[in-house]
């Protein structure tokens, strides 16, 4: 697998500058090698994918300060890691309840 790998990645350049015609070719070549169509092409579509730059991430921009997000994951931590739905539920049950014990304090809110 290692050598047709390495034979692919010979063929890259010119398939991936080639015509609709010389893209059928180039694997033909790797078949007359030894190696099936469906696996040329596959190497060959592999070895020409260009590496993305990764993004900033999942989701979007924050809507909070970071003071906020440290609030919000301390109150997650404290709550048992709950999903943003059920934590947004029991903000009317638990922030009360934590001020009460100071465990919010010095925190603006």
């Amino acid at each position: 697998m290692a050598t047709g790998k390495r034979l692919a990645n010979r063929f890259k350049a010119e398939y991936a500058k080639g015509t609709k015609r010389q893209k059928g070719e180039v694997p033909d070549r790797l078949v007359a090698a030894g190696m099936g169509r469906s696996t040329a092409r596959r190497l060959l579509s592999q070895a020409v994918k260009v590496r993305e730059e990764p993004g900033a991430g999942r989701g979007g921009k924050p809507t909070c300060g970071e003071d906020a997000q440290r609030v919000l994951e301390r109150l997650r931590l404290l709550m048992g890691m709950p999903c943003g739905p059920y934590m947004k539920a029991m903000f009317g049950q638990w922030v009360p309840a934590l001020r009460a014990n100071g465990e919010l304090d010095g925190i603006c809110m």
